[in-house]
């Protein structure tokens, strides 16, 4: 059973449960549900782990026949099909950036799918310009493995950073 919040803005906790788990569980503690988030939301958290650190295991929570799909207006833009598609575009996305790194800063656990919130971050090398480009990826996992990924991104800004620096819009 879930208590009412106090105030406007307080966080629900579960009835029967402690406002704050203990340290060992902090890091896989969700306050908005009262309780550990899910296996699912561990593994999306261990993927933006992996690909920070530049792991080319980080690849194997997809599916083998893994859809990813981004919006169609961008440059790269469509559905990626299959797990060795979708390694060899991250290939591609580090190559044609500096620095390239996607920040997590919020899991929204759903259970088989889980929000991924964050920024796209670092220097496209067309254009030289540091750039941050809010996202928001919707991951849907079955048996331990991102079956289909669809994100959702601020295009008129990456579309921005992604041309050469005489033709952008925006100035630093």
């Amino acid at each position: 059973m879930i208590g009412l919040p106090a105030r406007p803005g307080d966080i629900p906790v579960r009835l029967g449960y402690p406002l704050m788990p203990n340290w060992r569980t902090l890091a896989s503690y969700e306050l908005t549900r009262g309780g550990p988030m899910s296996k699912n939301a561990d593994l999306v958290r261990a993927f933006y782990a992996a690909a920070a650190t530049g792991d080319p295991g980080a690849v194997d929570l997809f599916a083998p026949d893994v859809e990813f799909c981004m919006p169609d207006v961008l440059p790269h833009g469509g559905t990626i099909h299959g797990r060795e598609a979708l390694g060899s575009y991250f290939g591609e996305v580090q190559g044609r950036w500096e620095d390239f790194r996607a920040e997590l800063d919020d899991l929204v656990d759903g259970g088989d799918r889980v929000v991924a919130t964050g920024r796209f971050c670092g220097r496209p090398k067309v254009s030289g310009r540091y750039v941050e480009v809010p996202f928001a990826l919707v991951w849907a996992l079955r048996d331990g493995l991102a079956i289909r990924v669809d994100e959702y991104t601020d295009t008129a800004l990456l579309i921005d950073a992604l041309r050469p620096t005489e033709q952008s819009s925006t100035v630093d």
